[in-house]
């Protein structure tokens, strides 16, 4: 066909894991666990406290210039360092598969963020994310009915959605780009070739 064709399927789905869904994510691609932080890593912050559930954080140190510190960034221009996040989990990742680069730490070292380099460009359907913490439950309602200030405890709790959701919206219009013009390939392909089969045909009557 002289090298035209459909475009390339978009590739992996936009892909965003949080809490049990980044270590899913971590395992999927080689990496590892510790199964009980408390026991396994030495000086262990604590990471989940069933009497202060929903309340209770923990600081983590962020990485400069990743998709976490852009997201939760206060000044275009000033880097992200810490943020205080909710915390859910007994386990965590042990070692981090080789195609993630990691976006944050806890002071016991655990990574707490990652993202695969290579499929992170929402605007153009790329995005594969892991989060220990919960940021949509990162919410101080009380004052928020009570001054009207913002819901959320950061606006780079929101922002990690807003990034999905374009990832996720590209990605869908990339993939019915690449539907559509696979079908109309395979339509050329059929009239071709049965055009193709009608002048055999007719060759073999003349």
């Amino acid at each position: 066909d002289g090298g035209h064709g459909p475009p390339p399927h978009p590739g992996p789905v936009p892909f965003l894991g949080m809490c049990r869904g980044s270590q899913m994510l971590n395992v999927g691609n080689g990496g590892d666990l510790y199964f009980d932080v408390a026991s396994q890593v030495p000086d262990a912050v604590q990471h989940v406290d069933y009497d202060n559930y929903d309340e209770y954080r923990h600081p983590i140190t962020v990485v400069p210039d990743t998709p976490l510190d852009l997201w939760f960034r206060t000044n275009p221009a000033a880097p992200t360092t810490s943020i205080d996040v909710n915390s859910y989990h007994h386990q965590g990742i042990r070692t981090l598969a080789t195609r993630f680069k990691p976006m944050a730490h806890s002071e016991d070292g655990l990574v707490e963020a990652f993202y695969d380099p290579l499929l992170y460009a929402p605007a153009d359907g790329r995005f594969m994310v892991g989060l220990q913490f919960h940021p949509e439950r990162m919410q101080d309602l009380a004052r928020h009915l009570a001054t009207e200030e913002p819901l959320f405890e950061y606006a780079g709790c929101w922002r990690i959605y807003e990034s999905f959701v374009e990832a996720a919206r590209s990605y869908q219009d990339r993939l019915e780009t690449h539907h559509r013009a696979v079908a109309d390939d395979l339509r050329s392909r059929a009239v071709a070739h049965a055009l193709a089969a009608a002048r055999a045909d007719l060759a073999l009557r003349a």
